[in-house]
């Protein structure tokens, strides 16, 4: 009919004699697969931003408590809903993580100077442990004192 829905919160609207109109509720549900994952994603998110079940960096990993909590996460995108059911996360690869520090893409992280190859485990541990070139070479320029003094001489 003419209904264009309404949200559940608020009235139901008055049944006219015309026919026309009609109520309903729609409700989905998930297979278990899909539950099953919005419910792991609710315990990460609830162990990480609850005020309770949270373990200290000395303790063992939380597990999900039997307290009753609302356990679907959901996220609204342009007005509508979408339920959170794999947050989907995966490890950086190492050219990823060296690209994210800012190294040029000719970097050579596949081997040493006596060109042993290094395992990805070291090409991580070394990108951690590195210092961004951007940053750095700002620093550099702006705490070098005789290159200021050869741009004023320049400029004279």
């Amino acid at each position: 009919g003419g209904s264009i829905g309404q949200g559940l919160d608020d009235p139901a609207p008055t049944i006219t004699a015309g026919g026309g109109g009609k109520s309903s509720l729609v409700s989905l549900t998930l297979s278990p697969e899909h539950e099953a994952g919005a419910l792991r994603v609710a315990a990460f998110l609830i162990s990480y931003y609850g005020t309770e079940n949270i373990s200290a960096c000395d303790s063992p990993a939380p597990t999900i408590t039997t307290k009753d909590r609302l356990a679907m996460v959901t996220v609204m995108v342009k007005g509508t809903p979408y339920m959170i059911v794999d947050i989907c996360l995966r490890m950086l690869k190492p050219a990823e993580l060296y690209k994210a520090q800012g190294f040029p893409a000719d970097y050579i992280i596949s081997h040493g100077a006596d060109g042993k190859p290094f395992t990805k485990t070291q090409q991580v541990h070394m990108c951690g442990n590195s210092v961004s070139p951007p940053p750095m070479a700002a620093l550099a320029r702006a705490n070098d004192p005789w290159r200021a003094e050869q741009q004023q001489a320049a400029a004279a």
